[in-house]
This record gives C-alpha cells, sequence and structure tokens, in this order.
C-alpha cells in the first residue's frame, strides 16, 4: 500500500475502533516495535525524510544529554530539546486520545517522554538489519 499509491485515512468513528491489549512483557514489546519499525524502508520517501529528522533529533537528545553529564555543555540545553519533543508529542496524543475517548494517557507519555530517545536511538539501526519475526515466521530485510 505505501509505494502502491494508496491513500492511508485513520477511522475516528468510535464504531470502527478496534480493542486490542498490548504486549505483555517488554520483551515482546520490542520485538513488535523492531517489526513496525522495519516497516518504514518501504514508505515514500517523504516519510522517510521526516521519520530521518526524527531519528536524529532523538540521536541529538541522547548526545546532548551525555555531553551535560560529561560538562561539556550547559546541563539546561539538553532539557530544552526534551521540552520542545515533549510538547510536540503531548500535542498529538492530546488529539489522539480526545478521537479514541481514552482518559488515562499522561502517565504513559511521561515515562514515554524520558525513554523514548534511548530507546529509538538503539531500536532504528537494529530494525534496518538482520531478521524480523512475525507469527511465527520469520522474515529478512
Amino acid at each position: 500500500m505505501a509505494k502502491g499509491g494508496a491513500k492511508v485515512r485513520f477511522a475516528i468513528n468510535p464504531e470502527t475502533f478496534v480493542l486490542a491489549s498490548g504486549a505483555a512483557t517488554f520483551g515482546e514489546w520490542l520485538r513488535v516495535k523492531r517489526r513496525h519499525l522495519s516497516a518504514g524502508k518501504r514508505y515514500s520517501f517523504l516519510f522517510i525524510l521526516l521519520a530521518a529528522v526524527l531519528y536524529i533529533f532523538n540521536v541529538g537528545m541522547v548526545v546532548t544529554a551525555g555531553m551535560s553529564i560529561a560538562g561539556m555543555i550547559p546541563w539546561h540545553w539538553p532539557f530544552w530539546l526534551w521540552g520542545v519533543k515533549a510538547l510536540a508529542d503531548g500535542a498529538t496524543l492530546a488529539k489522539g486520545a480526545i478521537i479514541l475517548e481514552e482518559r488515562n494517557w499522561v502517565g504513559a507519555w511521561l515515562v514515554a517522554e524520558l525513554l523514548s530517545p534511548l530507546l529509538f536511538t538503539a531500536m532504528v539501526p537494529l530494525s534496518l538489519s538482520g531478521k524480523v519475526r512475525w507469527k511465527g515466521r520469520e522474515l529478512s530485510r
């Protein structure tokens, strides 16, 4: 669909919602995220470009945090970067929470804001190489 020119639209009518449970363990969550990230290289050039910019921003957050801890840059620089990311993510998630009628999302959002730069900095390169398991099958790149 991504390369075939099909338009992707989101259904926001509550009658179209499908309830699904999340991953039961952190390892299962990592496998699902790795599979999702591995599909990214099949998307349009503009989507890949946007994803690359977001990835570089996350890497920058990790690097500036390390540089701040090492005393190479002022301690507040990583907080400014985190603030920009947290506000953008929070605005997006708030809109989605309204559409999906989700009320208990703020705590998970805050935890994810702290962990996501580290996780995605490591996971993206791992997701673009090797094999991914899905539904008992191994899919190669």
